[in-house]
């Protein structure tokens, strides 16, 4: 009982010994909930990071098919840009070496284009984003087209007109060429196409849209659908309807639109023989990431499986020294799902 007695006594009896464990524990524990809060901190900080596209949190570390589509050559069309800090940030993100910037319809915007104005998006001035772009070591292609039915050629006549007044502009605003994104279906408007090229050639540098039919009409075949003699005799040792194309422009894309990768392969193979033939024309192929393109786009193929497209347009890259993306706002959405460009993120793909 003497002993249990002693054991009472001692334990009731705090010693200078406990103390110090007590005050130790208590600073351990002090610290261990300073380092939760710190972690559970950086956590949000790092979720945060990771919304507006933190390249060191997406993984973007020069190993992944992602990333080498960002250190591939492209250019991307741009028909409308909800934010242009975004669209500045997006392009010096990923890496675009030029865009197709629209600006304007001859049909409805004649009137501003012939005074060299021009605007995207509703009524932003494009020419103060022209401006950073270039500065930004981002090439900038205007682009126009004649009437919103592609059949259209009332206008046709307009376009030397306008052509002369963006010369004048682009004294002082260094875009790079005005390109067309002019689709005439019939053959009888092949003969209209090619005046219209060569006439604004005359003051600026061209750049054409090329349909993929395109590659299978051979300008023989198109003598009969033109009105001039003489001036089909101009193009009789063209051996197709896009190589007269490239001799009357300086620049093309072809539209290599299709959801399977053999027939763009198959595209671009005949693309490919065209433009071996014209060394001093530059000619890109274009892909098609609409969703609602649908068997036109290739959007299917890159949800299917990313990495295995990134592959892909790296490799059409390559072969082509650049190759173009068809258009800012759905390949914004493909990426990242979001339609609005409220939010700007930067980062590996996300799965919508």
């Amino acid at each position: 009982m003497e002993c249990f007695s002693d054991l009472k006594k001692t334990l009731s009896t705090p010693s200078k010994k406990r103390t110090h464990i007590f005050i130790g524990i208590a600073i351990f524990l002090l610290i261990l909930i300073i380092i939760i809060i710190c972690v559970a901190a950086s956590g949000g900080k790092k979720e945060e990071d990771s919304k507006q596209g933190s390249p060191e949190e997406d993984g973007i570390d020069g190993k992944t098919p992602f990333d080498n589509y960002l250190n591939a050559k492209k250019y991307l069309y741009v028909w409308s840009y909800p934010k242009a800090e975004n669209l500045i940030k997006f392009l010096v993100d990923h890496k675009y070496s030029k865009i197709y910037l629209y600006v304007g319809c001859i049909e409805w915007n004649y009137d501003n284009l012939i005074k060299g104005e021009f605007y995207n998006s509703g009524d932003k001035d494009a020419k103060e984003l022209i401006n950073k772009l270039i500065s930004l070591n981002i090439e900038v292609e205007l682009c126009i087209y004649l009437n919103d039915d592609p059949n259209d050629f009332s206008n046709v006549d307009k376009v030397p007109e306008i052509a002369k007044a963006l010369a004048e502009v682009q004294k002082t605003l260094k875009f790079t060429a005005l390109h067309f994104d002019v689709e005439p279906q019939y053959n009888k408007d092949l003969e209209a196409l090619l005046k219209m090229y060569e006439e604004c050639r005359k003051y600026i540098k061209t750049s054409a849209i090329l349909k993929p039919g395109w590659l299978n009409i051979k300008m023989s075949s198109l003598e009969s659908s033109f009105t001039s003699a003489d001036y089909y005799k101009k193009f009789k040792d063209c051996e197709t309807f896009i190589d007269a194309i490239m001799t009357v422009t300086d620049f093309s894309d072809l539209m290599a639109y299709s959801n399977t990768y053999t027939i763009i392969d198959n595209f671009l193979d005949k693309f490919e023989t065209i433009r071996k033939r014209h060394n001093s024309h530059i000619a890109k192929p274009v892909l098609e990431l609409n969703p609602e393109a649908n068997e036109d786009s290739t959007y299917q193929r890159y949800k299917d499986d990313k990495d295995n497209f990134f592959n892909y347009f790296v490799n059409v890259s390559t072969k082509f020294d650049g190759v173009t993306i068809h258009h800012y706002t759905s390949w914004y959405e493909d990426l990242y799902c979001d339609k609005s460009d409220s939010t700007y993120y930067f980062g590996n793909p996300k799965d919508c």
